[in-house]
């Protein structure tokens, strides 16, 4: 990020003062209510990862959700579950896991005109949001763009109230569209962004860059790679990649497990091209780790 030296702008960034804890700056934002508090902290999960802070974005370039003005938002589709909210609502079942769409946006986009935006806020991740009354065609494409660069379109936009919402705007979304000839990249980006995704614990965004037929279950499922990635006393480093031929990469790195055991690893990784696609379909670990 660029400093720029210039008056602090009055605007209130509801997300500043977590990105600065993360990042090693505190720029000084609050949060009212239990629940308001909650939902930053939900959404925190997701978004450490994502702690670049950005330039501050001007009050005419902002999205005012208060119109009923048609919104176009570019980023990578991604699919993550959350712990259910805790169950201050008197709701049943409001511990029960549950998932969201979420576009995390090329570039930072700031939103106003809510009462449950606080002002002005600047925000890298949009909860995606399908009527209810919209076809299933929607729910189809969010599944099959999972991962990849999509646009996403709609006219209705808010700020996160419930502990339901797991950003904190969220988009009605009127349609999606996507490419399979860009969607991962090369091999080498793949490879780069799977190990990059261990290295934030995120199983879910791993496990969208490998075949199909081994993301179900076993040891490159979500759910098993946030498992064990997501509980490292040092988090994976990704050292570097490089291309062996015949869609082979090498991939080192290092972790240490929460039991002191340290890995200084390296693996051979696999990529085959399904629908225009380059996914992982395979990963021999040359070490034991």
């Amino acid at each position: 990020m660029l400093l720029l030296l210039r008056q602090p702008s009055p605007r209130v960034h509801q997300l500043s003062k977590a990105e600065g804890w993360l990042c090693g700056r505190e720029r000084g934002a609050r949060s009212s209510g239990a629940l308001r508090h909650w939902l930053q902290w939900r959404y925190l999960a997701v978004v450490a990862a994502l702690c670049l802070p950005s330039l501050p974005a001007r009050a005419e370039d902002c999205i005012d959700v208060s119109r009923d003005a048609a919104i176009q938002l570019s980023g990578q589709l991604i699919h993550t579950t959350f712990p259910g909210p805790p169950d201050d609502e008197g709701m049943a079942g409001a511990d029960q896991p549950e998932s969201a769409y979420l576009l995390k946006l090329d570039t930072p986009r700031c939103f106003l005109g809510d009462e449950f935006l606080d002002r002005e806020v600047d925000v890298k991740l949009i909860q995606l949001v399908v009527n209810g009354d919209d076809d299933r065609g929607l729910f189809a494409q969010l599944k099959e763009f999972q991962g990849r660069r999509v646009t996403v379109a709609g006219n209705k936009a808010f700020g996160a109230h419930t502990g339901h919402h797991h950003a904190l705007v969220l988009l009605v979304v009127s349609s999606v569209s996507g490419s399979n000839a860009d969607a991962h990249g090369s091999g080498i980006d793949v490879v780069q962004g799977f190990y990059r995704a261990l290295g934030e614990g995120d199983g879910s965004q791993a496990a969208s860059l490998v075949i199909p037929a081994k993301r179900k279950s076993g040891p490159l499922s979500a759910a098993e790679m946030s498992r064990f990635y997501g509980n490292l006393r040092k988090p994976l480093q990704l050292m570097d990649v490089t291309e062996l031929g015949g869609s082979r990469y090498r991939a080192t790195y290092f972790f240490e497990t929460e039991g002191g055991h340290r890995c200084n690893g390296s693996s051979v990784v696999t990529t085959v091209t399904l629908d225009g696609v380059n996914l992982i379909s395979r990963i021999v670990a040359e070490n034991g780790c």
